[in-house]
């Protein structure tokens, strides 16, 4: 921050000094909770002028910088109270309006998220993080060529944002535009190498492209990459006992793939004891499949049901399930 107007140095001077100074290294919540103490303690006097607005630039700064590391713990509600509060002192502060337009995002809050984002991108249109927010929250509200639109916009001012490209390419992916997902998500996994979710997203589109071999070497790449990340077993494992090319199905894999799925929490339980079913089904253990895919029927919602009821009588009939796999395609992340 730049130092505070010259004059003639009263407490409120100091105050302002010190909390300046703070600025030059804050890193923790300690250092932003002092700068904005010290802040208010000099707004309470009366000042005006270039320090009245000194001072409240540098408490906004403050309190969004307090935020972020508050948003980044988890610590939403206080998050959000820090952010709010920047906008009091500077309502055009632009990065504060970003980071509550992500918080309220993320509290599913999509209308209050979605108003911060319009106002983030009218007080700075060159932000390309606030055009991949709002092409999240496109996705979510199901308009996904409004999203596709945005996600472009965020590229084309930043090619090295990993949220649009990732976002981008999962759009097309679900709208059946394969190579152009392919482009998308090769360019987000040169980016991020090391991303287990990224690479099992690619994964999942070479996988529906047919392209099987590379699927597999992905999804071994994100297991590598992330050894307890279920989604990367339960597609992996999905794959490997229903994929259509007989040179590619390996049944023990498949089984222990499935259960590592289970092991370490798939967000669909039901999901992944369909999967658990089918390579069962696919190792010739019918039985065991049967009593899998019945467990998986209890909780499965109603849409579910009728296409494990078309699997339970293959193996009742002691028939494996073959099919090309449809991967689960979820949205970017909104980032901040």
């Amino acid at each position: 921050m730049a130092s505070p107007p010259a004059g003639k140095l009263s407490r409120t001077d100091a105050a302002l000094l010190k909390a300046n100074e703070i600025s030059q290294a804050a890193k923790t919540e300690a250092d932003y909770t002092k700068m904005i103490r010290l802040c208010a303690g000099a707004l309470r006097q009366p000042i005006e002028g270039e320090k009245s607005d000194f001072a409240r630039k540098l408490s906004a700064w403050a309190l969004n910088r307090r935020g972020q590391l508050r948003a980044d713990e988890n610590q939403n509600e206080l998050a959000m109270a820090d952010f709010s509060r920047a906008l009091e002192y500077v309502p055009d502060h632009w990065r504060a309006l970003h980071n509550r337009g992500v918080t309220n995002a993320q509290a599913g809050r999509y209308a209050e998220a979605f108003d911060d984002f319009n106002r983030v991108i009218e007080l700075n249109p060159t932000y390309a993080k606030a055009y991949s927010n709002r092409a999240t929250l496109y996705v979510q509200a199901g308009d996904l060529q409004a999203a596709l639109d945005q996600y472009a916009r965020a590229i084309r001012l930043d090619k090295n944002l990993v949220t649009a490209q990732v976002g981008r390419g999962r759009v097309c992916h679900q709208l059946g535009r394969l190579e152009e997902a392919l482009e998308h998500l090769n360019a987000a996994v040169k980016l991020e190498p090391k991303n287990a979710r990224i690479v099992c997203s690619r994964a999942d589109l070479l996988a529906d492209m047919g392209r099987y071999r590379a699927a597999m070497a992905d999804y071994a790449r994100a297991i590598d990459l992330n050894p307890e990340f279920a989604h990367a077993y339960r597609n992996g494992a999905w794959l490997l006992a229903t994929c259509p090319d007989a040179e590619l199905r390996d049944a023990r894999n498949a089984l222990i793939g499935a259960q590592r799925a289970l092991e370490f929490g798939y967000g669909q339980r039901h999901v992944a004891l369909d999967t658990l079913a089918a390579a069962q089904a696919n190792a010739g253990q019918f039985d065991k499949a049967i009593v899998s895919l019945q467990q998986a029927m209890e909780i499965a919602p109603q849409a579910a049901r009728q296409a494990y009821e078309v699997r339970l009588q293959l193996y009742e009939q002691h028939q494996p399930f073959r099919t090309t796999p449809l991967s689960d395609v979820h949205q970017a992340g909104y980032e901040q």
